[in-house]
């Protein structure tokens, strides 16, 4: 129960990140929010019925991994045009930053 608590709060912290990165748009958010309401229901199945580990035990561990890739693209994706706006015109090879 303590991967699933754990994932939950760790995941529901992101999902705000990415919900308000996003400028509260709901919609980016949905299918993130059901991955991790999923993920969390098979991690507590899996506790309170006692599942074998050879019929499910990597599945939680794919759905965690999944949520978190598809939330660090949607923010990449969003902050990815304005990542560049705060660097200075000189110094430190901006140039070649701003080249890619």
């Amino acid at each position: 129960m303590v991967f699933a608590a754990n994932n939950l709060v760790t995941d529901s912290l992101l999902l705000y990140r990415c919900f308000v990165i996003w400028g509260s748009d709901w919609r980016r958010v949905v299918f993130p929010g059901i991955l991790m309401t999923c993920t969390f229901v098979i991690e507590c199945v899996n506790n309170l019925v006692g599942v074998e580990p050879a019929t499910m035990p990597r599945l939680p561990y794919v759905f965690a991994a999944l949520i978190n890739l598809v939330l660090v693209v949607l923010i990449g994706c969003r902050t990815s045009d304005k990542t560049l706006d705060w660097l200075p015109e000189t110094g430190c090879g901006n140039d070649m930053i701003q080249s890619l």
